[in-house]
């Protein structure tokens, strides 16, 4: 865990836990989900351990969070394992560079 992480941890972010596959069905769940997460907080932690897919538009929505969260000077924060395979459809469609160990290592590659 990078300092900037551990010290985000420190501060009592909002954490968001995702399950499952998530796809076009939940994009307007997810996506107010993200909305009201970057309104509410300024630390906000995603927690994709227990994900097993995802498709391009929740893919999106992640990346347009990420982005948003940059631009507005706001901590937003990918969190827990992911799944290989997970990593492999991101390669595939172009979000990442290399597959990667953590999901640390996978935001700093991810739409950025």
């Amino acid at each position: 865990m990078t300092r900037k992480l551990a010290n985000m941890v420190a501060q009592n972010p909002l954490n968001i836990e995702w399950r499952g596959t998530l796809s076009i069905e939940q994009a307007v769940l997810v996506h107010k989900e993200l909305l009201e997460s970057l309104q509410k907080s300024s630390s906000i932690l995603l927690d994709i351990s227990d994900v097993s897919d995802m498709d391009t538009t929740i893919i999106q929505l992640v990346c347009a969070a990420l982005k948003e969260a940059k631009k507005d000077e706001k901590d937003f924060h990918i969190t827990g394992s992911v799944r290989p395979d997970f990593q492999k459809k991101l390669l595939h469609f172009g979000f990442i560079t290399k597959l990667v160990d953590t999901a640390e290592d996978l935001e700093r590659q991810w739409c950025l």
